[in-house]
């Protein structure tokens, strides 16, 4: 669908079926699920997933109006991390450091800031 043009969006809102809410580990799962199903390496890109995640999901729910990026008239949702700890080096692509480098679960209440 992704390949195809189609507008795809990743959510982590039904707990049902990870017990999971994490946008990130949602972005790290389409990125390696997509290696493993055999996909070109830069098929589905960090940065691919990252959009999937915000702009591309507002769409998918058609609230892209409302929200899904950081722009003035829009409802914000921000997380900011700690990016001080070793599991956030190297950094030559900040997308790929959040989605694959991070450890899995780091996202949790006690480590957003």
């Amino acid at each position: 669908m992704y390949r195809s043009g189609l507008t795809v969006g990743l959510g982590s809102d039904n707990a049902t079926l990870n017990c999971n809410s994490d946008s990130i580990d949602e972005m790290r799962r389409a990125v390696l699920t997509s290696r493993i199903a055999g996909a070109p390496h830069g098929d589905l890109t960090p940065s691919a997933a990252a959009r999937m995640a915000t702009i591309d999901g507002a769409r998918a729910a058609g609230l892209d109006h409302l929200i899904g990026s950081l722009v003035p008239g829009k409802r914000p949702d921000v997380v900011v991390r700690d990016t001080s700890g070793p599991h956030w080096w190297p950094r030559h692509d900040w997308f790929d450091t959040l989605a694959i480098a991070v450890e899995a679960g780091t996202a949790t209440a006690g480590n957003i800031r």
